[in-house]
């Protein structure tokens, strides 16, 4: 039986540019995308069919563990699908691990979701794909402890956050946009469209948001994705 990958996922045009960067191989890859842009569920999928591809070790990281189990083990999208049922039955290798949140598929390929937070667990492993999740809000160790493996085994590596001021996120951007074989994107609400040309957001949705009172600096971080509103510890 064949399985068309992406599962029951279909990319907003916005979001397509990413997943062709992948699959042309580059290897870094970032986006600066707004919030709820639907970065994870991007990133996800992107895993997934990477995994179905080459058999090897995937790691899918938070800043905190936790933060993991509640976004993408236990997450749901607005519909109230499951992140893990992005994964067909055909493609499982047996029952997830629900313990350590390990997914093993049919071709021997392993997708595990752990938090920077304890990034030792990298240590000694050999992973040939990562998301970062939320980079900015990352401890960036984990990241110098994984680049070896990734270079050695030519595996690949990809970041999504929204800024935090100009931290470590910040400066692999500026990294990446010197690097001709990396791909970075930057969305705010004015890029995201959906399939029928709507916006995925609009200020009039940011407006309500003021009236519940977020500050300017808020929005200007989270919905215009600028590194130079103040950083007041949103999370």
């Amino acid at each position: 039986m064949s399985v068309l990958i992406p599962f029951n996922y279909r990319p907003y045009p916005f979001q397509v540019d990413l997943l062709k960067a992948r699959d042309r191989g580059t290897l870094l890859m970032l986006t600066r995308w707004h919030r709820r842009a639907g970065k994870d569920k991007t990133f996800w999928n992107m895993m997934i069919k990477e995994a179905l591809k080459r058999k090897g070790q995937y790691y899918y990281l938070f800043p905190e563990y936790k933060q993991g189990r509640r976004v993408i083990w236990d997450g749901m999208d607005n519909d109230g699908f499951s992140f893990l049922d992005h994964i067909p039955p055909e493609a499982r290798g047996g029952i997830p691990n629900q313990q350590e949140m390990k997914i093993r598929l049919s071709n021997g390929s392993l997708i595990q979701i752990i938090g920077t937070d304890d990034y030792d667990k990298i240590r000694g492993s050999n992973p040939v794909g990562m998301v970062f999740s939320e980079y900015a809000y990352q401890n960036p160790a984990a990241y110098d402890v994984a680049s070896p493996i990734l270079l050695r085994n030519g595996g690949w590596a990809a970041f999504n956050s929204t800024p935090f001021g100009k931290n470590h996120f910040y400066d692999m951007e500026n990294m990446l946009k010197a690097d001709p074989e990396a791909f970075v994107q930057v969305a705010t609400i004015a890029d995201t469209f959906d399939w029928d040309g709507e916006p995925l957001l609009t200020e009039k949705d940011l407006d309500r948001e003021r009236k519940r009172g977020k500050s300017e600096e808020f929005l200007q971080q989270e919905y215009y994705v600028s590194y130079n509103a103040n950083a007041q510890g949103y999370y």
